[in-house]
């Protein structure tokens, strides 16, 4: 039994002594203390001291049939509190025939929900509970293939665009920011403010490209700013695209926000502007998403007459005035049709 026990796994042993707890781990049959700040496992198993020492789990059972050796812990001899026995449960990562992958991923959803904020390497390790150097090597691979950077005095991490690159829509073996590209720049050219081409993406309005307004003052958004679909004109044109039964769909998912006095943060609102826009065939944004920023945005169908995308004029409220929205919804038309006829071949 004694090589059974020696072959087997290494569970930790805590037990409360004097003012914090001391970490004994049976290796070799050594006792040795740990650093206490070390968090606990989850699926801690607690038994009586003075009853006989076994695993209750019928897993660990067949591996620690009878544990006896208490003499190795003189202290838990007469101890008359519980003994924490630390038994890890079994993670995901064990599950998954690939740990290495799983944590990649968990790393990359958890830097996605940081967003701008970023993370240092130890914040991640510690949310996700994995060890420090593990996640430190992971992030330096991601920042070698460019998925993810570091900067500023606290070296925190960020996503990169990596990502969205890899995740653009494709029409056929050409994507959809090459085939609208020439006519993003001639809608930029023709109107003087920045033209963006979007897509929707997990009921959110995503910028995949952008010609950018050769005025000294304009607005520009990056390229994988994601925002509400209901915020602005792009995201409005697709919804009014979207067939009745999907649209109640994403009603039933999102939950409507006000980000500024404009915004349509009803469905009752919300609705009529979508009704609105499909008679005009384009859509407004009347600075819903963010104050003093107006936009005029079209959808991009195909020829099921689905939306692939949105194409949008965005300039600052003071110069993309109210009275120049029909002409600017004109020409989104105009370029949204030629893009579609590209898309068709």
């Amino acid at each position: 039994m004694m090589k059974e026990f020696l072959n087997a796994p290494s569970p930790c042993f805590t037990a409360p002594m004097a003012s914090n707890f001391s970490q004994v781990c049976f290796d070799t049959g050594v006792a040795h203390h740990s650093n206490p700040r070390i968090p606990r496992h989850k699926g801690t198993k607690t038994l009586k001291s003075d009853a006989a020492f076994s695993f209750p789990d019928p897993r660990h059972d067949r591996r620690f049939p009878v544990f006896p050796y208490m003499d190795i812990i003189p202290q838990a001899e007469t101890m008359k509190n519980p003994v924490r026995i630390d038994v890890p449960t079994e993670t995901a990562d064990e599950k998954s025939g690939s740990p290495g992958a799983v944590r990649t991923l968990a790393i990359l959803e958890t830097l996605s929900g940081a967003g701008d904020a970023g993370l240092t390497a130890s914040e991640i390790a510690r949310r996700l509970e994995m060890p420090a150097n593990s996640t430190l090597r992971i992030l330096e691979v991601l920042e070698d293939r460019r998925y993810v950077e570091r900067g500023g005095e606290d070296r925190r991490f960020r996503l990169t665009g990596r990502l969205l690159e890899l995740a653009r829509p494709r029409l056929g073996d050409r994507s959809l920011t090459a085939l609208a590209f020439d006519a993003l720049c001639r809608l930029r050219d023709a109107t003087g403010e920045t033209a963006q081409l979007c897509v929707r993406a997990q009921n959110k309005c995503v910028i995949i490209e952008q010609a950018a307004s050769r005025q000294p003052v304009k607005v520009l958004g990056e390229v994988g700013l994601r925002v509400p679909l209901y915020s602005c004109a792009p995201g409005k044109a697709i919804l009014a695209a979207l067939p009745p039964a999907e649209l109640a769909t994403f009603f039933k998912q999102v939950k409507l926000k006000r980000f500024t006095p404009s915004t349509l943060a009803s469905r009752e609102s919300l609705t009529a502007a979508l009704v609105e826009s499909r008679r005009l065939g384009y859509a407004v944004d009347r600075s819903e998403g963010m104050p003093g920023i107006h936009c005029v945005g079209t959808a991009i169908l195909d020829r099921r007459g689905s939306p692939v995308g949105g194409l949008t004029v965005i300039g600052p409220a003071f110069r993309l005035k109210e009275s120049q929205f029909r002409e600017l919804g004109r020409r989104c038309i105009e370029a949204s049709a030629e893009i579609a006829r590209r898309i068709d071949g």
